[in-house]
């Protein structure tokens, strides 16, 4: 997160299910339940910008970009979405896009100056990516992981996603409530973020209730490490981890390495 946000942004928030505030707006997260806002969240807020190599792209706003680049001619619709999306986060019926135009600059898209409206307050393009930095947090994702993303990982990343055993939402769902004993609408009113770390540490346990015991026995040994607690603290992953080694752990069986090293 950038300074602004980092100095406002309150992660205990997040553990209850609390909004995030900025600015007197109330930001509240994402339930698993709604999935209409579920989608707008991952359509809009989720883009990489930055991963378009252009030079005017890349100096706009997540605003200016979200409704002049990423729109197109979908634009109606498109903020038709937002503003479905904003008062449903903050519970706030007025959520408005103001135009203004500088003549004095000569670049067209610089010239054209947005401002995001949420009730009565105003926000300036800089402060809506401040604001999509806020939504992302607390939707159990962040600016970095969006921004990491790269197409040729992308395109193997999805390729190996095909080939593995993946777990559908709806299986994995059932499968929660099932372990923690818990109903579908106990299970419903979680925040994605809350979803996201129960089932992190759930799974956490699982691996360690049935390794730990196993490594403590000498039954099995790790080549470097121990079985994490767990208890431990969540290390947030990389975009592209399930399919990229560590330059360490390459060295230590890639087959060159090993060639090399004899």
């Amino acid at each position: 997160m950038n300074g602004i946000v980092t100095s406002i942004y309150d992660h205990n928030n997040d553990i209850w299910g609390n909004p995030q505030k900025y600015k007197g707006i109330n930001f509240y997260p994402l339930k698993l339940k709604e999935q209409q806002y579920k989608k707008i969240f991952y359509n809009l807020f989720c883009f990489p910008k930055n991963s378009i190599q252009d030079k005017d792209i890349l100096k706009m706003s997540y605003l200016k970009f979200l409704i002049i680049i990423l729109a197109g001619s979908n634009r109606p619709e498109l903020i038709k979405d937002l503003t479905s999306f904003f008062q449903h986060i903050t519970q706030e019926n007025k959520i408005e896009i103001l135009y203004e135009e500088n003549k004095n600059i000569k670049n067209e898209l610089s010239k054209i100056i947005l401002k995001f409206i949420i009730g009565e307050v105003e926000f300036t393009e800089s402060e809506f990516d401040n604001i999509r930095e806020i939504i992302l947090e607390q939707n159990g994702t962040d600016i970095d992981f969006i921004e990491q993303y790269n197409p040729e990982l992308e395109e193997k990343l999805n390729t190996f996603n095909k080939t593995a055993d993946t777990t559908e939402f709806k299986d994995e769902v059932f499968a929660f409530c099932s372990l923690l004993g818990k109903t579908i609408l106990e299970v419903s009113e979680y925040t994605l973020f809350q979803y996201k770390a129960h089932i992190e540490k759930l799974l956490l346990l699982q691996e360690y209730q049935l390794y730990r015991p196993l490594e403590a026995t000498g039954q099995i040994t790790l080549k470097k490490g121990e079985i994490k607690h767990f208890l431990s603290g969540s290390k947030k992953a990389g975009r592209y981890d399930s399919i990229l080694i560590g330059k360490e752990s390459f060295k230590n069986t890639g087959d060159i390495f090993k060639a090399i090293n004899n």
